[in-house]
């Protein structure tokens, strides 16, 4: 392609100048006229150009179609817990609309049928046994591609609904619909990253209803229509008669549109409407919408016009060919001609098919539909796997969340290292200290994690270096340290300073070290007295990997304060002997 000239650019940049002034315009009038009515703009996401809404409700997300299939779906999901557990509310409040669904499915089948079979039995002179006799043929592959690009649309429609579904995890019972809305931190040049997720799930008995009551029937009833059809199409007898049966069959294809707005309540539409796209996939911040939208749209125009000529040309093979096609003069009732019961045969035989085909993929996707902690499970399991060193800062972690993490840890034998950032909520590290079941773990550090006085149970057997600094653990939280360090045995560095822990405490802590080859005891901050000393200079004699012992107020390994003068001769003395 050829560059634009500078005076195309120069048009181009004074036309987006213009229109910025007149959106600034109708911006400042709107704000002005809901001022007036007492609304005030959310100043955060007042306003959303065309590359936001893209990303918003664009690319990489799915909606729900407003028809009468969807409105069991919509209905469901925003009526409220209690009333979705009561059957006589349930049947109540949504009764009505699974009747609906009911009536078109059964409306839409007789249809299919019955024109299905009038073709076959040739029960009228607008209809001929060989295709093209009297017809068109612009007109009449102009007819059934364009019938064909409705059933298709109507198709897509089904595996539209199908990836919304797809995207709700799974729940043991029901839970009020709720989504969140995300907006990207670090807004790109051409507009920010918005995101809906869904947070609440559908039980399996739900999800069940909606594919086996809506989707799979929905399916069936388009490539009844499908079927129907094309042939009513195909073996019309004459140009006004192919017209006619074009408009019949899609009359039978929109019968569910019909019916939707016949019983579904006006309130229950706009809920249907208002329904937001929900994001299948959460793109990266580098990611550019706008410029993938210039890549999908022919691709996807491509793909839509081969699927609806690869149909067509099914069709018409099913319709035209020697053997579908019945002798002109076979106008006897369907028990007396082998060709029209075959043909009835097949209908069956194909919708049977499909039916099937569509209940396997639909049990297929009911069984794999995970529930929010699974789907947290494998995130975790995506995080830990490769690495041998993790550290967990999320300050949106709860006691469920990490017990799902406790779970990925536990079969992730690579991961050695374990940090918990200082962020990490109280409840969620109470519940790894007390639920820590990782056996490959050899370093735990829970420095600064605000553990105060609750029982440390999180000391493993396995641990070599376990850092329990900064937590305010107290002479309780001292003491019931100290069974647990003293039970393992391949402990050999440990940090329990700035913990306000009293001398009785720390002896403990201390007594619990012997026998250990102890390489670092870290007790900074901590009451140590002159026995404690003792006990420490003890260990410099004994243990001859100990390299590092960090006492109170230290800037080197032993201060001469905060042990007492007799405490730092004992220690020096230890010291001199080691």
């Amino acid at each position: 392609h050829m560059p634009p000239a500078p005076y195309a650019r120069l048009r181009d940049q004074k036309l987006d100048e213009a229109d910025a002034v007149e959106l600034g315009l109708r911006e400042q009038e709107l704000r002005s006229d809901l001022d007036g009515k007492g609304y005030t703009p959310d100043e955060q996401d007042a306003k959303i150009n065309s590359a936001e809404m893209l990303r918003e409700g664009g690319a990489g997300t799915v909606s729900l179609p407003p028809t009468v299939y969807t409105a069991p779906i919509v209905l469901t999901l925003t009526a409220s817990p209690a009333d979705r557990r009561n059957v006589v509310s349930y049947a109540l409040l949504l009764g009505p609309v699974w009747v609906a669904t009911c009536i078109s499915i059964a409306l839409q089948l007789i249809f299919s049928y019955y024109m299905h079979a009038s073709i076959v039995q040739l029960v009228t002179d607008d209809l001929v046994a060989v295709c093209g006799d009297g017809t068109s043929a612009l007109l009449r592959y102009v007819a059934l591609f364009t019938f064909v690009a409705m059933v298709v649309q109507d198709v897509m429609e089904t595996f539209e609904i199908h990836a919304w579904l797809d995207v709700l995890p799974s729940a043991d019972r029901p839970e009020e619909m709720t989504l969140l809305r995300f907006t990207e931190k670090v807004a790109p040049p051409d507009g920010k990253n918005r995101l809906v997720i869904p947070v609440s799930g559908i039980t399996r008995f739900e999800r069940s209803s909606f594919y086996f009551v809506c989707l799979v029937p929905k399916l069936v009833v388009a490539i009844a229509c499908l079927v129907a059809g094309s042939g009513a199409v195909l073996r019309s007898a004459d140009n006004f008669g192919l017209v006619l049966n074009a408009v019949a069959a899609t009359f039978i294809l929109q019968i569910d549109d019909a019916l939707y707005a016949l019983f579904v309540p006006d309130a229950s539409r706009k809920m249907a409407g208002a329904m937001p796209s929900i994001r299948v996939h959460v793109p990266a911040v580098s990611d550019t919408p706008r410029s993938n939208e210039y890549k999908e749209r022919p691709l996807q125009l491509v793909v839509i016009s081969v699927v609806v000529c690869v149909v067509t040309f099914l069709q018409s093979l099913l319709w035209c060919t020697t053997a579908a096609q019945v002798p002109s003069t076979n106008l006897t009732p369907v028990g007396e001609s082998d060709a029209p019961a075959t043909s009835e045969e097949s209908f069956f035989l194909i919708l049977a098919v499909v039916a099937v085909l569509a209940s396997g993929f639909s049990w297929r996707a009911i069984s794999r539909t995970k529930t929010a902690q699974e789907k947290l499970l494998d995130t975790y399991m995506a995080k830990l796997r490769g690495t041998s060193r993790f550290e967990l800062s999320d300050r949106n972690v709860g006691e469920s969340a990490m017990r799902t993490f406790l779970k990925a840890l536990s079969a992730s034998p690579q991961v050695t290292s374990l940090k918990i950032g200082t962020d990490t909520p109280h409840e969620a590290v109470l519940t790894l200290t007390q639920e820590l079941h990782a056996d490959s773990l050899t370093h735990l550090d829970l420095s600064g994690c605000g553990l105060g006085r609750a029982s440390v149970k999180a000391l493993r057997t396995s641990l070599t270096f376990a850092d329990f600094s900064r937590n305010n653990l107290g002479p309780e939280g001292a003491k019931a340290l100290a069974p647990a360090l003293a039970a393992s045995a391949s402990m050999t560095a440990i940090d329990v300073g700035g913990n306000n822990i009293d001398q009785p405490s720390a002896r403990l802590i201390l007594e619990a070290m012997r026998g250990k080859d102890m390489q670092s005891i870290s007790m900074a901050g901590c009451n140590l007295g002159v026995e404690e000393a003792k006990i420490l200079a003890e260990y410099v004699r004994v243990m001859t990997v100990l390299t590092k012992a960090s006492l109170p107020g230290q800037a080197f390994c032993c201060r001469l304060f905060g042990v007492g003068v007799l405490g730092a001769w004992v220690c020096l003395s230890g010291l001199a002997r080691g």
